[in-house]
């Protein structure tokens, strides 16, 4: 489903259009191979694709594709890329089932099990279910994606690019592929790079536990389908640092043309965004550059397989909470404040996203300070300072009061040395949102103590003295709703 159209390359599913292959094996094809005999391929080694298409006799087939983006060879493992699908048990796969099969399909599973791919290289892996029972007996169910079984290789959180499911999953075969090879003349998928689709971050690095907006521009495209209201789906690709693949599905109403789609990434997990997906909250296992890619269904004209359209890749940094290279800490003896912001200037009712940080880099005494997650406004807190230098009134404030300040009582908490904690919070839902245009002062303070915390059975005792409260500031410019918001 992603591949350029001039290559003859397949370059699978909602993924990587553009740079996704060419680029990549062009890089890979640049390298020399390493010598000695080749090592199980990795996550970082391949660069994960996949791709979709209808096939006569009621099947739906699912390709997933690996390209070596490494400087070796390595040889695939035999359930390296095998799936499940999300939400229900796994699937029979069938490695050979020539006999299961009917109506002439073969499912004679290709006869390297374990093929040496190198640098350059493709590995294609196909699959195949019954999108109709056989029998009244069989039960069909749709499902919301697929994932595969190897250590959360890959995840496809796609509901709309599923097929009912009537059967268990038969691997088709598996094969290696030569990029660009002449040979090659079938084109399973296809994708064009659209210069009209485009993915942008406002910032080029964030914190892997730093929220941070994307947003998906594209000219408008009048809703199609049965829900004429509703935008046509976007798919964003995301190839993390250690190689971790998935493809998650955004859909919105139309509520400008469906020219733009906004939605927040967190590093931290895996997607956030996802609703109907209860497994959001699986942390990364790693720092560095992520890959993210957009891409569109378009009509494919009677042509069986599933044909994309995709921004360019978009590149971010992420780093861990102990890199200082972003933040602009306040620092007060031995403990730090700070806010980040995507950009300083908003529109009157926008909701401003703070990106906060404390931290204990090296106090003199033991701190001790209530917890911000779970009793956030006890020990830190938030005003908005107008032009004047004064605090912001309630009446000039929108939603107030705060909905943020609820607390569970479990008492002081020692901050430790080298601690530094972030704390993700919009301004709207502090209290502190102002109502007007204008200039204005965000305040984070955040107060500590030093001495001693008892906890017992009966609840908690404290011998405490106020150590020290830090300070960090941000000024943001409030225009009017019309008004054009610069690019930070």
């Amino acid at each position: 489903m992603i591949r350029l159209r001039e290559l003859p390359i397949v370059v699978p599913l909602i993924i990587v259009v553009v740079m996704l292959t060419l680029p990549s094996a062009i890089r890979a094809q640049a390298i020399a191979a390493k010598s000695g005999p080749p090592q199980d391929c990795s996550r970082r080694d391949l660069e994960i694709h996949f791709g979709f298409f209808e096939s006569p006799k009621t099947y739906f087939n699912f390709v997933v594709q690996g390209l070596n983006i490494s400087d070796h060879a390595c040889t695939l493992g035999y359930d390296f890329f095998d799936p499940e699908f999300l939400g229900n048990s796994p699937q029979f796969k069938c490695h050979d089932c020539g006999e299961r099969e009917r109506e002439g399909y073969r499912n004679d599973a290709i006869g390297t099990a374990a093929p040496v791919v190198r640098p350059g290289e493709i590995v294609r892996k196909q699959y195949r279910w019954r999108t109709v029972p056989e029998s009244a007996s069989t039960s069909c169910f749709r499902p919301n994606g697929m994932e595969s079984e190897n250590s959360e290789t890959w995840k496809l959180a796609t509901p709309s690019l599923m097929r009912e499911v009537c059967s268990d999953i038969s691997v088709v075969g598996t094969d290696v592929l030569a990029p660009r090879s002449a040979s090659q003349t079938e084109t399973m998928w296809t994708n064009d790079l659209n210069e009209d689709l485009t993915l942008t971050a406002l910032r080029s690095a964030y914190y892997i536990d730093e929220a941070f907006p994307l947003t998906i521009t594209q000219k408008y495209t009048p809703p199609v389908g049965p829900e004429p209201g509703k935008c046509r789906p976007l798919f964003l690709w995301h190839r993390s640092a250690d190689g971790t693949v998935r493809v998650e599905e955004h859909t919105d109403s139309s509520t400008d043309g469906c020219g733009s789609m906004h939605f927040s990434f967190l590093p931290i997990k895996v997607f956030a965004s996802s609703d109907w997906n209860s497994e959001e909250a699986k942390r990364l296992s790693n720092y560095g550059d992520q890959e993210l890619q957009a891409f569109q269904q378009v009509d494919s004209l009677g042509d069986p397989h599933v044909h994309f359209t995709a921004s360019a890749i978009l590149h971010v940094q992420i780093d861990g909470p102990d890199n200082p290279n972003l933040r602009n800490w306040t620092r007060l003896k031995g403990l730090a404040a700070d806010i980040l912001l995507d950009r300083d200037t908003y529109r009157v009712g926008e909701d401003i996203p703070l990106h906060m940080a404390i931290a204990n880099f090296d106090a003199t005494a033991p701190i001790y300070s209530w917890d911000p997650l779970w009793d956030p406004c006890i020990s830190v807190g938030i005003e908005v300072l107008d032009d004047a230098g004064k605090p912001l009134p309630d009446k000039k404030r929108v939603d107030y009061p705060p909905v943020l300040c609820s607390g569970h009582g479990f008492g002081p908490r020692p901050f430790e040395r080298g601690k530094i904690t972030s704390l993700e919070w919009g301004l709207k839902q502090t209290g502190w949102l102002p109502k007007s245009p204008g200039n204005y002062t965000v305040v984070l303070s955040w107060c500590t103590s030093s001495g001693t915390v008892t906890q017992g059975p009966n609840g908690w005792a404290s011998n405490l003295t106020p150590y020290a409260t830090v300070q960090a500031k941000a000024t943001i410019h409030i225009v009017p709703a019309e008004s054009q918001v610069p690019p930070r």
